[in-house]
């Protein structure tokens, strides 16, 4: 009998420890302003050394990222060879529209993820005049919903630094973005998903 309220004890620890979101410690701010459009990247034109790994399979090669004369924002990641892996585009109202995929790739929730990544990146598609800041001891959290989705863009405690870009339930995180932005044109990036291999690396060219 012991045995047993010892297994129940334990199993009901683990399911409380298994459900506590790992954003429990935040706390709201009230005082505190942290204007999140000016960590935005801009991107007239920029190519970078991309890998990616999705499928269990590992692509590398050369992305392009170009804001054109009317605003739309286009996205092309070739292999060295000159394969086209994929070409997106968002329009200047934020409609997005697939150009080009490969067939390996051309599934719908392998499009969806990388339409995610990518406006995770750009800032795209997200209401940043209406912002929750909330905090806990390593920063700030400024918390934006999206949909079905809550994305955090952390910054330090004097909203002067980008730390990351997260896209989350309310309990937990799925997507980690890190980059790099010394002039709001992002010279790295690195998007990991959590819950499944997806992982996006990026490495500005310099020209």
């Amino acid at each position: 009998m012991f045995r047993i309220r010892i297994f129940i004890y334990i199993n009901l620890l683990l399911i409380f420890v298994g459900c506590k979101s790992e954003f429990a410690s935040l706390k709201k701010v009230e005082a505190v302003s942290c204007p999140v459009e000016k960590f935005k990247p801009v991107v007239p034109f920029a190519i970078y050394q991309a890998s990616v790994d999705v499928l269990n399979k590992h692509l590398s090669g050369l992305l392009v990222i170009k804001t054109m004369d009317d605003n739309s924002v286009h996205t092309l990641f070739q292999s060295e060879m000159g394969l086209t892996y994929f070409d997106f585009v968002w329009s200047n109202d934020n409609h997005f529209e697939v150009i080009n995929v490969i067939k390996q790739m051309n599934k719908k929730a392998v499009i969806n993820t990388l339409r995610k990544d990518f406006e995770l990146m750009l800032m795209k598609n997200m209401d940043l005049s209406n912002v929750e800041t909330l905090s806990d001891s390593t920063g700030l959290f400024n918390k934006i919903l999206k949909g079905d989705e809550i994305i955090y863009i952390v910054t330090d405690s004097d909203c002067v630094q980008l730390k990351k870009i997260m896209s989350a339930t309310s309990r937990k995180s799925k997507v980690t973005l890190t980059m790099n932005t010394p002039s709001n044109v992002p010279d790295s990036v690195n998007i990991h998903h959590e819950k499944f291999k997806f992982i996006i690396s990026l490495k500005k060219i310099e020209q």
